[in-house]
């Protein structure tokens, strides 16, 4: 390549955007006696993650606290009272935004879970369950940061290379 070749390319690239921050809290409620979370199935027309297990999320508002999105979300998804405290944080570029999610560890207050049927307007989820780490892998491959975000935090590789 000339050096008038490298000066053209170097000029023809795009310049960088910055890319928006999309803020968002996942929700881990796991029972160290069986070594399961709390696991949720999201539904096949999901954008992210169609079919696969995962665990609860949700966007933070820009009224809201993080700690006041898990709350709401452990309601208005699960119809469940819970009390909870940052574990972990991360961040992800995606296409069209970074993702910035906080990792809860929380408790169930009283009663367990039932999925709630949505108007369309939050993501929804088929059902739930106490599942193994290993059902969260697929999502953690797929990019689900908070799924990656528990499963480093239990010592448990998502990576395909891993075995």
């Amino acid at each position: 390549m000339t050096f008038i070749d490298s000066i053209k390319r170097l000029f023809s690239k795009k310049p960088a955007v910055a890319l928006p921050v999309r803020y968002a809290v996942g929700i881990v409620i796991y029972d160290t006696v069986s070594s399961k979370a709390l696991g949720i199935k999201r539904a096949i027309d999901d954008e992210y993650f169609p079919g696969m297990w995962c665990l609860p999320e949700t966007m933070v508002r820009l009224s809201e606290t993080p700690s006041q999105a898990v709350k709401r979300a452990a309601l208005q998804k699960l119809g469940a009272s819970v009390t909870a405290e940052q574990v972990a944080h991360g961040t992800l570029n995606r296409e069209d935004h970074i993702l910035d999610v906080q990792l809860f560890e929380a408790r169930l207050d009283h009663g367990l879970p039932v999925v709630q049927k949505t108007d369309g307007s939050m993501t929804q989820y088929d059902e739930w369950d106490w599942v193994v780490a290993d059902k969260l892998v697929p999502a953690a491959r797929s990019g689900s940061l908070a799924c990656q975000l528990f499963l480093r935090r239990i010592g448990k590789s998502w990576d395909k290379k891993t075995p």
